[in-house]
């Protein structure tokens, strides 16, 4: 039974845990070639469970914005400012990402893969907002499954934050950079399963 004048401690802003569980040593640091911006809903910022931040951490070449801050609109025009943007979101014309995809387009600007970090109905408006706006959308291959258990998106290639950065990485060519973010990837959704009580094997 719970005791309800319990203070539990206050979560880490970097793994998502209670403080005293903090697995954030364990988040080894790599350097990504591809700028990677992840829009999170600010609501996912409060779930223990969301895996965009972990990205955020891993990634040195990467952003967080938050998308539904009062006051604080995302500035997309300052974003296409300093690069070139290709939105993850699998629209029937969406081009399948691969590592000749952003080469071929002969780019002024670095290139920047934005992931939206929220639900998938959240997904879709923050996607229908940049597609208004004339960026470049891609998707990944339908062969690619999701293996991340602790929420239901609904469909098997309904990816989380994470998977689908872990994967486009594959796709692009930086295999030992998502090699690292899956390792942390895993190791944190191995705890999360553990303080379920569920197997981890």
């Amino acid at each position: 039974m719970r005791c309800p004048n319990r203070i539990l401690p206050p979560r880490c802003s970097g793994c998502g845990f209670r403080e005293n569980m903090c697995m954030c040593e364990l988040f080894a640091q790599t350097q990504n070639e591809t700028h990677v911006i992840v829009l999170q809903q600010k609501i996912e910022s409060y779930k223990p469970s969301n895996t965009g931040r972990i990205v955020h951490r891993v990634l040195k070449n990467s952003e967080l914005i938050l998308r539904g801050e009062k006051n604080h609109p995302v500035d997309i025009c300052e974003l296409q400012s300093r690069y070139h943007l290709a939105a993850l979101y699998p629209y029937p014309d969406s081009l399948v990402l691969s590592p000749s995809l952003l080469s071929d387009l002969s780019l002024k600007l670095p290139p920047a893969l934005i992931v939206f970090d929220g639900t998938w109905q959240q997904g879709s408006r923050m996607a229908k907002q940049l597609r208004d706006k004339g960026i470049l959308f891609v998707k990944l291959p339908d062969r690619i499954h999701r293996t991340y258990w602790l929420r239901d998106s609904g469909a098997d290639n309904h990816l989380s934050t994470c998977e689908t950065v872990i994967q486009s990485l594959y796709l692009l060519g930086e295999t030992e950079q998502a090699k690292v973010l899956e390792h942390v990837f895993q190791l944190f959704v191995q705890k999360h399963l553990k303080l379920r009580g569920k197997d981890i094997h």
